[in-house]
């Protein structure tokens, strides 16, 4: 049964990354993944807490970046703000988290090729 919620949270993280540019963002979509993520993470209160924070702080940086810049500059400043927001993340998790968050990542990133091709 927790392969099965590991996989239907891959599968709904896959379309959501596959479409993110062509569907705008909703607050009720980032709710439910966000939900299946502590679930599957079984994250902490303090870290729930901690991972609210650095999401608004991650909301500002992009929304000063639409602002700030355009095209290929915009790309690369949402690039660096999301890298700054994944490597916090994984700072706010325990080591056994980090190894499910991580592979829930790679298999992602596997399921996007896969779709992307």
């Amino acid at each position: 049964m927790k392969n099965f919620t590991l996989a239907l949270v891959l599968t709904l993280s896959m379309v959501g990354a596959a479409f993110a540019h062509s569907v705008p963002a909703t607050k009720e979509n980032n709710l439910v993944v966000n939900r299946q993520l502590i679930k599957v993470l079984s994250l902490s209160e303090g870290q729930y807490i901690k991972l609210k924070g650095l999401e608004k702080m991650k909301k500002q940086e992009v929304e000063e970046a639409h602002i700030v810049a355009k095209g290929i500059e915009l790309e690369l400043l949402l690039e660096q703000i999301n890298t700054r927001f994944e490597e916090g993340f994984l700072n706010l998790l325990k080591p056994a988290q980090q190894t499910v968050y991580l592979s829930l990542q790679n298999e992602i990133s596997k399921s996007n090729t896969l779709v992307l091709k």
